[in-house]
């Protein structure tokens, strides 16, 4: 994982003069030049917690992973609400945005250290049983695509 995350932070650094110049170029107003600034911190904060959640996923910890996603989920809905009944504008948002990312990724971060031991043990994969009780799925894939091409010939004869 955390491969992946300095890969990321990398990439993402090295994007950052090429949005840089296309907002130059695109002669952007000052606000949205820095609702984009903004919004970059907070995908990069999304990024991490992205690869923090890919990591526990690989691990099986499903559960992890979907409390952090509901929490974050609940927090970007509630909050976005509160924003804008408070009477809030795109900063606002922006900032809720920035918040609900670094709240994901920090929270992702710290499941593993939640981590329980598994109740049960790993299934073991059998080979043999899988091919054998899957074999009549292809089997009769083909013959019904056989029956299929045997229907349009003869249509097409009589037409």
């Amino acid at each position: 994982v955390h491969r992946v995350v300095k890969l990321r932070a990398v990439v993402f650094v090295a994007l950052l003069p090429v949005v840089g110049v296309v907002m130059w170029m695109g002669e952007y107003d000052r606000t949205t030049v820095q609702v984009t600034a903004l919004l970059a911190f907070s995908s990069f904060a999304a990024l991490l917690g992205d690869t923090y959640r890919s990591g526990l996923l690989g691990l099986q910890e499903m559960g992890a992973t979907a409390r952090v996603t509901v929490l974050t989920k609940l927090m970007r809905t509630v909050g976005a609400v509160a924003v804008l009944v408070a009477g809030g504008r795109v900063f606002g948002l922006v900032f809720l945005e920035i918040a609900a990312a670094t709240g994901g990724a920090v929270l992702y971060l710290s499941a593993p250290r939640q981590r329980r031991r598994p109740q049960t043990e790993p299934t073991r994969f059998e080979g043999r049983l899988l091919v054998g009780a899957s074999a009549p799925c292809p089997l009769l894939g083909v013959a019904r695509v056989v029956y299929q091409q045997i229907g349009r010939a003869s249509c097409s004869d009589r037409g």
